[in-house]
């Protein structure tokens, strides 16, 4: 990462770093690093810039977007603080001790999907009126699942490891489905990425959402 951005996160942090342990995994460019300082503080830092992918800056955006707007709370790592100099956007979070979910367990399964259901009801109550997707830089739910569902009619030209033999077997039932969600009319703020490397669950058994570069209206 470009030296200000250094610079600028052992501002932030205060205190000698005396542990730096980077993290592997996920789908974007970049930093991916857990910080531990002399006087006990530990943050998760993730820095991107165009120059890695034109793309990602932006999804780093709406991350720190979601986050502003949610606040903080348990259930997902909370913003600290952030980086956006145009080029580069580097993020600054709380670092969540635990690790990565094992979602073949039926158990842990279970508690994901309660754990989801909550979370579903907290994000309403945070935000019981989403504001528009665009103009927030959110990512627009509604617009995704039209595209989606217009896209069963180029089943013919979408590559096989896009789309599910199982959907694409029916996808005379699914198509409506999906058409639905996306005149549901009823618009909710989601976190639009659930998945194994976008949790962690503590010591202590709770699931924490991370990674919200998708999150939706």
């Amino acid at each position: 990462m470009p030296q200000p951005i250094r610079l600028w996160v052992a501002e932030v942090l205060g205190s000698r770093i005396s542990e730096v342990r980077e993290q592997t995994g996920g789908m974007s460019p970049g930093c991916a690093t857990r910080l531990l300082c002399d006087d006990g503080t530990r943050v998760f830092v993730k820095v991107v810039g165009t120059p890695l992918n034109p793309l990602t800056p932006d999804l780093f955006r709406r991350e720190i977007a979601a986050l502003d707007l949610i606040g903080s709370s348990p259930m997902w790592a909370d913003l600290v603080t952030s980086w956006d100099d145009g080029d580069w956007v580097a993020i600054v979070l709380e670092d969540v001790e635990g690790q990565h979910p094992d979602l073949a367990d039926d158990a842990t399964m279970d508690l994901l999907l309660a754990q989801t259901e909550r979370l579903g009801a907290v994000l309403a109550e945070r935000v019981p009126e989403p504001p528009d997707p665009t103009a927030a830089g959110l990512g627009d739910l509604t617009g995704a699942f039209a595209t989606w569902a217009d896209a069963f009619d180029r089943l013919d030209v979408i590559a096989e490891e896009l789309l599910p033999a199982w959907v694409r077997h029916d996808a005379a039932l699914w198509q409506p489905r999906v058409r639905a969600l996306a005149e549901v009319g009823v618009r909710r703020l989601v976190h639009w990425d659930i998945r194994d490397d976008n949790l962690l669950q503590r010591p202590t058994g709770e699931l924490v959402f991370v990674d919200w570069g998708a999150c939706g209206v």
